[in-house]
C-alpha cells in the first residue's frame, strides 16, 4: 500500500466510533422529538395531534444520515489532501479505479442482494404495514436521489476503504480490521433494531472481505447503490 495512504492511518478509530454514536443519539432525539410533538395534545398542549407515518420518520432520519455521513466523508477527504495523500489510493491497489475482476464483483453483488432480499421478506412478514406511502413526491424524489448515492459513496469510502486499510496499516490483523469495520458499519444502522444490526453486520463482513481480497471500491459502491435503490423503492 502506498505511503501516501499510510500518512492517514492514525485517524481510524474516530471514524469507527463517532459516526455510530452521533447517528444513534441523533436518531433517538429526532424520533423522540417527533413523538413528543405527536402526543403533545394529550398533555393539554395547543398543538394539534399529528399522525407520523413510517415515511416521515424515515425521511427525517435520512436527512440526518446524509448530513452526518457527508460530513465525515468530506472531513476524511480534506485530511488526506492536507497530508499530501491521495484518497484515490483507497479505491484501487494499482490506481486504476474502474478496472476490477468481474467474477468476484458479480459474486459480491449476488451475495449481498441475496442476504438483503431474505431480510426484506422477513421484515415484510413481521411488519406488513411498513411503507413510505406518506412521503410526498418531493420527499420521495429527494430520498431516492440522495440516500442511495450517499450510502454507496460515503459508507464504502469510510467503512471499507479507510477503516479497513487504516487498521491494517497500523499492524492489526486483517480479521480484526474486518470485524471492527463490520461492527461499526452495523451500528450506524441503529442500535434499536437488533435484527437489522445483525444483518448489516453480516453484509459488512461480506463487503469487507471482498475489499480485503480485491482492493476495489467501485464494485462495492455500485452494489450498495443498487441495493439501496431497489429496497427503498419496495417500501415506497
Amino acid at each position: 500500500m502506498s505511503t501516501m495512504v499510510k500518512q492517514e492511518n492514525q485517524n481510524v478509530w474516530p471514524y469507527a466510533i463517532w459516526p455510530p454514536v452521533i447517528l444513534n443519539i441523533g436518531a433517538i432525539l429526532l424520533i423522540g422529538g417527533m413523538y413528543a410533538f405527536r402526543y403533545a395534545a394529550s398533555a393539554g398542549s395547543t398543538f394539534a395531534v399529528v399522525e407520523i407515518g413510517y415515511g416521515q420518520i424515515q425521511f427525517a432520519l435520512s436527512i440526518l444520515i446524509i448530513i452526518v455521513e457527508w460530513f465525515f466523508a468530506l472531513l476524511l477527504i480534506i485530511r488526506y489532501n492536507k497530508s499530501g495523500a491521495s484518497i484515490w489510493g483507497l479505491f484501487s491497489r494499482d490506481g486504476r479505479i474502474f478496472r476490477f475482476r468481474w467474477g468476484p464483483a458479480i459474486l459480491l453483488f449476488i451475495a449481498v442482494n441475496a442476504v438483503w432480499i431474505i431480510y426484506i421478506l422477513y421484515l415484510s412478514a413481521r411488519m406488513p404495514d411498513l411503507s413510505y406511502h406518506d412521503m410526498n413526491p418531493f420527499q420521495i424524489s429527494l430520498f431516492l436521489l440522495l440516500m442511495p448515492i450517499t450510502a454507496a459513496f460515503t459508507e464504502e469510502l469510510i467503512w471499507r476503504g479507510h477503516i479497513i486499510t487504516g487498521f491494517e496499516l497500523r499492524g492489526k490483523k486483517p480479521r480484526f480490521a474486518l470485524v471492527i469495520s463490520a461492527a461499526s458499519f452495523a451500528l450506524i444502522h441503529g442500535v434499536f433494531f437488533p435484527d437489522k444490526v445483525l444483518v448489516t453486520f453480516l453484509l459488512g463482513l461480506i463487503m469487507g472481505y471482498y475489499y480485503q481480497r480485491e482492493r476495489s471500491l467501485v464494485p462495492l459502491m455500485i452494489t450498495h447503490w443498487l441495493l439501496d435503490l431497489w429496497s427503498f423503492g419496495v417500501f415506497y
